[in-house]
């Protein structure tokens, strides 16, 4: 009777170890989408920078003297090529190194809620050093980007060649420019 007990046991130690396996899988996943997302848009809002120290301001590339919409669908469809990139090289990275492969854990990787969050800190971050209309698409890319970061991670765990990871990560910015540019462009043929 008490083998049966001890046997019992063991079957419930061993699943409440699993469980706390995936537990911290899962959290350390989401941990490193927030590092992630904010490293992303920090490393475009570094290129942000360089080119305001190097005194090429984005109303220059419009010609316009206030926030134009068009520099924030460029600088948005720029942010979006840099988090697809760097989205794909972390994907790559873990499952080299751990073994990373499934659908959930790129999700977990990409989610929405450590997109958002990672996203929001950078711009509030840099909110008042980079001129307003780098930091405009932001929120946009919260419900855009995600997604892209979930196909490019699944795509680095799948070991595509970085070629294939920057034609996509291109295909989806140059989409999120189209679309931009063309809402944006009929207020200025009036």
């Amino acid at each position: 009777m008490t083998d049966c007990r001890n046997s019992s046991n063991n079957v419930d130690m061993d699943r409440l170890a699993n469980w706390q396996r995936h537990v911290a899988k899962i959290i350390g996943l989401a941990s490193l989408g927030f590092v992630l997302s904010a490293a992303a848009l920090l490393s475009y809002l570094a290129l942000a920078l360089a080119l305001k120290l190097l005194g090429v301001p984005p109303r220059s590339w419009f010609g316009s003297d206030y926030t134009d919409p068009r520099c924030a669908v460029v600088s948005g469809g720029m942010t979006l090529f840099v988090l697809g990139v760097v989205s794909f090289a972390v994907g790559r990275v873990l499952n080299e190194h751990f073994r990373v492969t499934g659908r959930l854990d790129a999700f977990w990787l990409s989610n929405p809620i450590s997109a958002a969050v990672g996203l929001l800190l950078a711009r509030r971050l840099v909110m008042n050093i980079v001129p307003p209309e780098f930091t405009a698409p932001v929120l946009f890319l919260i419900l855009v980007g995600w997604p892209v970061c979930w196909h490019l991670s699944l795509t680095g765990f799948r070991r595509a060649s970085s070629s294939k990871a920057n034609a996509l990560s291109g295909a989806y910015a140059l989409a999120f420019l189209t679309v931009g540019l063309v809402r944006v462009y009929p207020r200025y043929l009036q």
